[in-house]
């Protein structure tokens, strides 16, 4: 894990160096690079937030509403007044 992390601040420390370097030779304006970050930083955060997301709770394969169910181990639908006159 820590090794990923070095790798990925190198990789940003490689990219910010060769922006400035393009920036301060009057390249590219400096909103260009302005720009790509704040595009990096927003997809970064989206992606995030789809991977932390929990998953939607099944539905039954009987259909109707999610929830305990109702049937015994035959198949068979179970009441709650069984036995019941």
């Amino acid at each position: 894990m820590a090794s990923r992390l070095f790798a990925l601040a190198a990789v940003l420390l490689i990219v910010a160096g060769i922006t400035a370097f393009l920036v301060a030779a009057g390249w590219i304006p400096w909103t260009y690079a302005a720009a790509l970050c704040a595009v990096v930083l927003l997809g970064w955060g989206f992606a995030a937030v789809r991977k932390t997301r929990l998953p939607s709770e099944p539905i039954s394969a009987r259909g109707g509403r999610p929830g305990p169910e109702i049937w015994d181990s035959a198949g068979r639908a179970v009441s709650d007044d069984s036995g019941r006159g």
